[in-house]
């Protein structure tokens, strides 16, 4: 018993630091969110270029990432398919360095929109790559702890897509992968991220701009660690509650906030430490139950010889979304103000609740047999399933 305890130890080992170094690539993607908050007073307010760069200007420089990565979702399944995952995963370094190198010697508006572009094809590239790698060399008792940090999971089997997607079962998991995409994105996570130095420096906490930024970002990394530990435990419905639930409750609290600034900014003046509180329950939620899980419960809703295509697809549509919450966000606080903003993303945030609650089924501890089984809302099968495990 001590020897099999210790041979799979000796092979898990590796598996975990080879799925680690492939979510090293998570970082990188990470900075290419995070790079805009710190960046937009020292561009927009300070120019350190030598060219002009106004608020809709750096809209557009802060969302071209994310079309980028819209559009690299489909086109990267063929190459990795050609070279293979960890030959893809060396093969980005290079859009990585070229995009980060044009960022920083831009001359021109063009060069920075192209810079953010080519990281956002290098960011979502990596993306959909890493979760492949991970899923197939992690054994079934890791995967799903693996997962986390990349929920993007495809296997290679032809497959007739037309027929595939005439399939109800498939067509309801699409439409529940997609649904989650959609709520995981309009709750505002990426206005969030984005322009959160900003958000601070606005709501006049005391807390340095700078120090705001790491503050969210140390959140980030230990909310999502802690994902890791207790998706498996408590399942993923109850995570996406608790954390659309939550998330509603602090993005309504800000939008409070905001609107009374607008109207008596000495009225808030005992309160600067609500906007604070508030956002960092929101960024912790977030990394616990809406940022991971909607990958994560794709990966297990889909059959395998259609996992790739609606992969691509919920991949894609995920990257657009974020564009468009991203290049919006600006024009809604103009519009709306930034309270009627963020009451905004708690009102769609309500909505993706109800939606979890009444479509969303619970896949923990569930084969993909026994998955689509309830999907298909065959019990009896599911049962049978069960009972000759």
């Amino acid at each position: 018993m001590v020897h099999t305890s210790t041979e799979n130890r000796s092979r898990t080992f590796p598996q975990y630091v080879a799925a680690l170094a492939a979510a090293g690539g998570a970082f990188a993607c990470g900075t290419l969110l995070g790079w805009t908050s710190p960046a937009q007073t020292e561009i927009v307010d300070n120019p350190n270029y030598a060219f002009p760069v106004n608020d809709d200007q750096f809209s557009w420089v802060s969302s071209a990432m994310t079309l980028g990565a819209a559009c690299v979702c489909i086109p990267i399944g063929f190459l990795i398919n050609m070279i293979g995952r960890k030959w893809t995963m060396l093969f980005l370094v290079l859009p990585f360095l070229l995009g980060w190198g044009l960022l920083i010697w831009a001359k021109n508006l063009a060069m920075m929109y192209s810079s953010r572009f080519i990281l956002g094809i290098a960011g979502g590239a990596f993306c959909v790559t890493a979760p492949m790698y991970t899923g197939e060399i992690a054994q079934k008792e890791i995967r799903g702890t693996l997962g986390s940090f990349f929920q993007l999971m495809i296997r290679e089997n032809k497959v007739n897509v037309l027929s595939a997607l005439n399939r109800p079962v498939t067509r309801k998991a699409l439409a529940i992968s997609l649904g989650l995409m959609f709520f995981q994105q309009v709750c505002g996570i990426n206005a969030v991220i984005f322009y959160s130095k900003k958000i601070f420096e606005d709501a006049n906490t005391g807390i340095g701009s700078g120090m705001s930024t790491i503050l969210v970002g140390v959140m980030q990394v230990v909310a999502t660690f802690v994902s890791t530990l207790v998706v498996d435990k408590l399942g993923r419905r109850i995570l996406l509650l608790a954390s659309g639930i939550v998330m509603a409750l602090s993005t309504t609290a800000i939008g409070v906030y905001f609107f009374l600034k607008d109207q008596d900014e000495a009225s808030v003046d005992s309160i600067t430490w609500l906007p604070v509180t508030s956002l960092c329950v929101f960024i912790i939620m977030f990394s616990i139950g809406y940022g991971p899980v909607p990958w994560l419960m794709m990966g297990g809703l889909f059959a395998t010889d259609i996992k790739g295509f609606t992969g691509s697809i919920a991949g894609t549509t995920n990257w657009v979304l974020a564009f468009i919450v991203a290049k919006t966000f600006t024009n809604l606080n103009d519009s709306l103000g930034a309270g009627g903003t963020f009451w905004l993303f708690a009102g769609l945030t309500v909505i993706g609740v109800f939606f979890v609650f009444f479509a969303v089924p619970e896949t923990k501890g569930k084969s993909l047999n026994e998955i689509q089984a309830e999907l298909a809302g065959n019990r009896s099968t599911d049962q049978q399933i069960v009972n000759k495990n």
